[in-house]
């Protein structure tokens, strides 16, 4: 666990997102000291980069239920593509999952760039 302190960043790099468990805790309100501007408001902020080169690969394809998969990773199993029941719940989702290759490969990739590091993961 890496406590945040107020006003605190947690970068997380190279394969952090996969190896770790990342999340804000919920927290009852008398544990959270306040501030005097925004009270006891917390904020989550999650920065995605788009690759058009991995949806163009995968357009057209859609899961048992005819939505179109998402792309997720997992420590145990790496990346895989799986059902996205975007604005409904888990109840809505199919039993589609499929490794992604693709994504295994660029993760080896970055990897190589970065001269095979997998840290530090966080700074």
């Amino acid at each position: 666990s890496i406590p945040a302190t107020h006003n605190s960043l947690i970068v997380m790099k190279f394969d952090a997102q996969e190896s770790w468990h990342h999340s804000v805790p919920q927290c009852s309100d008398g544990s959270i000291r306040k501030h005097p501007l925004s009270g006891s408001v917390r904020f989550s902020l999650t920065f995605r980069m788009e690759r058009p080169d991995f949806q163009s690969k995968y357009d057209g394809m859609t899961c048992h239920c005819g939505k179109r998969p998402v792309l997720k990773s997992s420590g145990r199993v790496g990346y895989y593509l799986c059902c996205n029941p975007a604005g409904g719940d888990a109840t809505e989702k199919c039993s589609f999952w499929k490794k992604c290759f693709l994504a295994e490969e660029e993760a080896r990739r970055l990897r190589h760039l970065e001269g095979g590091r997998s840290g530090p993961l966080c700074e």
